[in-house]
């Protein structure tokens, strides 16, 4: 974390995203999760990572365990859209 409260960085692409520091509100902290989350186009982190936050910092999980359980969760979401997406083009019948 860095001493300013907000401060941005170029990123691959030549697009600028905001570095966020200890500081930085809970809020503000989400709000670019969600961003991120959706332009890495991960919905399943996207919709968990603020109940396995709340899990990790109960049951004192280290940030790798936190990392672990995240990218978990994108996997079961990205397996249950695929299994989804072949259901509907395997076209059963009703």
């Amino acid at each position: 974390w860095k001493d300013e409260s907000l401060s941005t960085h170029a990123e691959p692409g030549g697009c600028s995203a905001p570095r966020l520091t200890h500081e930085s509100r809970c809020s503000s902290v989400d709000v670019y999760v969600e961003i991120y989350c959706k332009e890495l186009k991960m919905p399943g982190l996207r919709r968990a990572y603020a109940a396995l936050a709340r899990e990790a910092g109960v049951h004192s999980h280290s940030p790798i365990q936190y990392l672990a359980a995240c990218l978990a969760e994108e996997m079961e979401s990205r397996k249950a859209s695929r299994l989804q997406a072949y259901t509907q083009q395997a076209r059963f019948p009703a």
